[in-house]
């Protein structure tokens, strides 16, 4: 068997929807129904860089030469070691040398605002940012419109209830299959649809995908390869995740967009008053955000069957520090079982070599078996939906349990074939839009 691309992977994980988003804006038949708001879908031409409200709180105490908490919310190219988070992160300091700048690191490879909007306050909010990166422009690539605008919501509307002077920007980093849209001056679907919530709350974006293809178009910069002319900046290896050279070029759109936002900001000093974005949670941009989602860890006595805690040092336990804990089980018949009020409910777990299958029972429906596997020794946490579209004012039981059966498995040759024998099921966190109901 050939060993699978990283880049195949990834278009297996994230089938590009390309449909539009109709109007609809209407109130229920019901007495005084809320109204159900629907934005319509809108395609923009490319820009670079958009201020918009700006970010005025973080450009103040960094003049002033204050503390500042610089959060980066995203997926693998934010994750990457020498990339433009930690980049930006040292411009920071380098341009403000009296500013206190503090990195929190809250990007995980493989994943979107799916799973960022429930994380948000555990890895994000808890350490009571200053400033928010949002960086899924390519890790949600497989949904619609809808279900970015829902999630991005959730993510401004979390992060401004817990504190309205927090500044917020969008940065669109670039695959390769979206240089001939900005080629022709088109963003991708999914930037599109970060763009009109942006207009609709006033956070500014930078787009680094224009400049990386303008200077592809000059020859100044060869966009994936394993090495580059000299003197020409050799941008990456697979054509997705920038090295350090690449991202440099990542970083220096962050600047110039600092420094034109600072610009802007010409009466800094005569104002010292933080500038507040809580009006801005007046109204909503779309019906059903995910405003109210939680992650809720999972307490031993939801737990039925053989379970056990993973320690430190064993495989799969280094994902305590996204899911606090890892639970496991590899015998058949051990089960989680839990109540909840609320629309939805999905499983925080780790698809792994050697992982079972499940069984999912909600309200007495059983479903399944599930597959909760992985072909690569590598793997990231997972939101496995179990329970949508649910009666809020209902509660709803939920059991999960291991089958005896072992799935069907794609596999890497170069790994030894014992990390695919026995089955196993990784889980950690519950993600509900409702709330846990204890007995």
């Amino acid at each position: 068997m050939l060993k699978p691309t990283f880049f195949a992977f990834f278009l297996a994980v994230c089938v590009f929807f390309m449909t539009d988003v109709a109007y609809v804006s209407a109130t229920t038949p019901e007495m005084n129904a809320p109204k159900v708001i629907m934005p319509e879908f809108k395609p923009r031409t490319t820009t670079d860089f958009t201020p918009r409200d700006g970010i005025r709180n973080t450009l103040k105490k960094l003049q002033n030469g204050e503390e500042l908490r610089v959060a980066y919310l995203g997926g693998s190219i934010t994750e990457t070691g020498d990339g433009w988070r930690p980049q930006t992160t040292r411009m920071l300091a380098e341009t403000w040398p009296t500013a206190k700048i503090h990195e929190i690191h809250a990007a995980i490879g493989a994943s979107g605002s799916e799973i960022g909007v429930y994380r948000l306050k555990r890895d994000v909010l808890n350490h009571q940012p200053d400033l928010l990166f949002v960086e899924f422009a390519v890790n949600d690539g497989g949904y619609s419109p809808e279900n970015i605008w829902k999630q991005f919501e959730g993510i401004i509307r979390q992060t401004w209830c817990a504190n309205p002077e927090t500044d917020i920007i969008f940065c669109y980093t670039l695959s390769g299959h979206m240089i001939e849209g900005y080629r022709a001056g088109t963003n991708p679907q999914t930037v599109d649809a970060m763009e009109q919530i942006a207009d609709f709350y006033g956070i500014p974006s930078i787009n680094f995908g224009p400049e990386v293809v303008r200077l592809m178009d000059a020859g100044k910069l060869l966009h994936q390869g394993k090495s580059a002319p000299v003197g020409v900046i050799h941008f990456s290896t697979d054509g997705l995740h920038p090295i350090a050279s690449g991202s440099a070029i990542y970083v220096q759109e962050v600047k110039k967009a600092f420094l034109a936002m600072q610009d802007l900001e010409k009466n800094l000093q005569k104002n010292p008053q933080p500038t507040t974005h809580a009006p801005k949670l007046a109204r909503t941009f779309i019906s059903g955000n995910l405003e109210n989602v939680t992650m809720t860890p999972i307490h031993p006595d939801m737990l039925h069957g053989q379970w056990r805690k993973l320690e430190n040092g064993e495989r799969y336990a280094g994902y305590n520090r996204w899911m606090d804990q890892v639970w496991e089980t590899t015998t058949p018949g051990s089960r989680i079982e839990f109540k909840f009020r609320g629309t939805h409910a999905k499983m925080y777990d780790i698809p792994a070599t050697n992982g079972g299958q499940i069984w999912v029972t909600v309200d007495g429906i059983k479903r399944g078996p599930f597959p909760r596997i992985h072909p690569f020794w590598w793997s990231r946490p997972y939101a496995f939906p179990i329970a949508e579209n649910c009666d809020p004012k209902v509660t709803h039981t939920v059991i999960i349990e291991l089958d005896s059966g072992v799935p069907e498995k794609t596999t890497d040759p170069t790994l030894s074939p014992s990390v695919y024998e026995g089955i196993r099921y990784l889980v950690g966190q519950i993600m509900l839009d409702g709330e846990i109901v204890k007995e």
